[in-house]
């Protein structure tokens, strides 16, 4: 496969449902995607199927991001690709008891995922983003 030039969305939780078909979505729209989900097999069959039907580059990433070296190696990916210009966070989980009865570790890892995965992801997005705002010839003026 040779070289895109495209911009790249990144959608985490991509693996199935709304993040999948956010997925098609953005290649349907024009971007070329890195896909990140735990599930790498899923990964692999909506990576073809997407890039069957739009011609599109795919890249996934099995990555749980409640795990440090998963969030530290996407964050990396994130923070390194310039054709990066959007991230879709789909990537997520909720509670299904009341607040008072659940367990303080599971809500922990919750907030970690929920809130702290998407910062940091966020937040190295925007640093490249920033880079490129100033190299010549990227965006207009």
């Amino acid at each position: 496969m040779s070289a895109s030039l495209k911009d790249v969305a990144v959608i985490t939780g991509a693996s199935a449902g709304i993040g999948a078909v956010y997925a098609d979505r953005q290649a349907r729209r024009g971007y070329d995607l890195i896909l990140v989900a735990r599930n790498q097999a899923r990964l692999d069959q909506l990576a073809a199927r997407i890039a069957g039907a739009t011609g599109c580059m795919v890249t996934t990433v099995s990555a749980d991001l409640n795990n440090k070296a998963d969030l530290s190696r996407t964050e990396t990916i994130v923070g390194t690709d310039p054709r990066i210009t959007m991230l879709v966070n789909n990537a997520g989980v909720g509670g299904l008891a009341p607040q008072l009865q659940s367990d303080v570790d599971a809500m922990e890892g919750m907030v970690n995922l929920n809130v702290t995965a998407l910062m940091r992801r966020a937040v190295r997005l925007h640093h490249v983003t920033r880079s490129q705002l100033s190299s010549p010839g990227r965006y207009p003026s």
